[in-house]
């Protein structure tokens, strides 16, 4: 199973320009949690949905960006290649129970298979 975050209300997507709606089926949503844990693991993806413009997708593929916030400030930033499934690791949260902000990245849409 997965999730895909999406820009635009999917059901509205052919009101728009496939270009436009390619940048619009990139992630660029933050995901808020809270957890007490000392590590934070995001298996994702990157996608190809239909009725995009793929082209369009593939001028703005590059290192993938996935920022973490701890309590509202900026714990740290992970740049990574996606081709298959991958895990993105963040370690050396603190103890407690704290909010995390997951920003993932802006240029491709994801698909997000898991949250640990």
């Amino acid at each position: 199973t997965w999730a895909r975050p999406w820009r635009l209300r999917h059901d509205e997507r052919s009101l728009y320009d496939k270009s436009l709606a390619a940048m619009a089926s990139c992630a660029a949503v933050r995901l808020c949690l809270n957890s007490a844990g000392r590590r934070l693991q995001v298996t994702a993806s990157v996608a190809s949905p239909s009725g995009v413009d793929q082209q369009a997708l593939q001028r703005t593929s590059g290192p993938l960006e996935f920022e973490l916030y701890v309590d509202g400030e900026f714990f740290a930033c992970k740049h990574v290649l996606l081709q298959e499934s991958q895990h993105v690791i963040f370690d050396g949260l603190a103890e407690g129970v704290k909010n995390l902000e997951l920003w993932l990245p802006t240029c491709v849409p994801l698909d997000v298979h898991q949250i640990d």
